[in-house]
């Protein structure tokens, strides 16, 4: 777990064919609040975002930008820094579909530290991809 984070709650869902993880910060030294959401296998849902994630018309639609996330590809990141809020998502593997999103916070940094914290290499071995 990232050090600037406590864990609140773990929800588990399921989605048609897939799972839906939910995981819930909190920063430790300041108001910040963070919900994670990751799209396990759900191959309707996440083969729909590979199309639209890696199109630079969909990104530039959404007020967003590219960031590269150390061994998990590139995300797109938002952040309204008027009202301390962003989200940041991630298609990993073409399997999962990863979202962050945070209020209270003071920049985008926090949702790229938040999401590289992950161990994508172990999430790429669980699912059998290299």
């Amino acid at each position: 777990m990232p050090p600037h984070t406590t864990l609140e709650k773990r929800v588990k869902r399921q989605l048609g064919r897939g799972i839906l993880l939910i995981r819930h910060y909190r920063q430790t030294s300041g108001k910040g609040i963070a919900t994670a959401q990751l799209i396990a296998d759900d191959r309707g849902i996440v083969a729909a975002l590979v199309q639209s994630l890696n199109n630079p018309a969909t990104v530039k639609r959404m007020k967003g930008e590219w960031v590269e996330i150390a061994g998990g590809g590139k995300a797109i990141v938002e952040f309204y820094p008027a009202r301390n809020w962003g989200t940041i998502r991630l298609l990993v593997s073409r399997r999962f579909y990863i979202t962050v999103t945070a209020r209270h916070v003071e920049s985008k940094a926090f949702l790229v530290t938040l999401l590289s914290s992950w161990n994508f290499a172990a999430l790429k071995k669980a699912s059998g991809a290299k």
